[in-house]
């Protein structure tokens, strides 16, 4: 994977760019058409990390779509990664996949 532009599963365009890192180091990407913002995996170097909602609440996750890494905060990205079942009964929620919604974090981009 290089920085020249990766393609967008969203908008469908070849317009995602590395933007930084967090301060705990994970590197952050941005699509430049449709905004759509996404964290690389160190942990499997594969797949992009998504913030999740557990259906019904408030309550977040963060999970590689590649790998199925997850962690319970954005803070823990960087530590030591559970797998999304066990981060789930963490968070007191049942093992159904479908109860789990992708939030798509933007960045707004500039027309």
């Amino acid at each position: 994977m290089t920085d020249d532009g990766v393609g967008c599963e969203l908008c469908g365009t070849p317009t995602v760019h590395k933007v930084g890192e967090s301060t705990s180091g994970v590197e952050e990407w941005r699509c430049t058409t449709c905004g759509d913002f996404k964290r690389w995996c160190a942990g499997c170097n594969q797949g992009w990390i998504r913030r999740f909602r557990i259906r019904g609440t408030d309550t977040a996750l963060y999970s590689c779509d590649e790998c199925e890494a997850a962690w319970c905060s954005l803070a823990e990205i960087q530590g030591r990664e559970s797998d999304r079942r066990s981060v789930l009964r963490r968070l007191g929620a049942a093992e159904d996949w479908g109860k789990l919604e992708m939030v798509r974090e933007r960045w707004d981009v500039p027309r």
